[in-house]
């Protein structure tokens, strides 16, 4: 069953719906179609808010908002293959961690100096939390806060 969700923002409407094992909202904001999925009925209707938001301003300051990605195919997100975007900055965080823990020698012994060299290389154009939490704020529906961070 569908259910209607409105916003203020500009009065755009969108529709959530409950599946086996989440909550998904799709609408069409000013001809770009947008669809989110998650587990959690609030974080959907957040990232509906958020998007008619988004969409709001775009239209009020266009000069000041960048242009809306548009896609050349439609994706195909399933629940399988969905990552979100707190997932997302969790796994660059321990990706960090992990390449940090194969360049130390006291942590990971057995590691070839092979190794060591590539993750050190690797870490050299990494990003750092504070560059995360950054792209958090210009594109909070890819990436999710840094825990610790405000």
């Amino acid at each position: 069953m569908a259910h209607e969700l409105f916003s203020l923002w500009g009065f755009q409407t969108g529709w959530r719906s409950q599946h086996g094992d989440g909550y998904a909202v799709s609408a069409d904001l000013d001809a770009v179609s947008i669809w989110y999925w998650h587990t959690d009925c609030e974080a959907v209707e957040k990232a509906f808010f958020r998007a008619c938001r988004r969409t709001f301003f775009r239209r009020l300051l266009p000069r000041l908002a960048p242009p809306p990605v548009v896609l050349q195919t439609p994706p195909t997100l399933t629940p399988d293959h969905m990552t979100v975007p707190s997932e997302r900055t969790r796994a660059i965080i321990e990706t960090r961690r992990f390449l940090e823990e194969l360049i130390s020698q006291r942590l990971t012994p057995d590691v070839p100096d092979a190794v060591r060299q590539q993750a050190r290389a690797l870490l050299r154009h990494y990003p750092f939390g504070t560059e995360i939490h950054l792209a958090y704020h210009a594109l909070p529906e890819w990436f999710g806060p840094v825990q610790g961070r405000q």
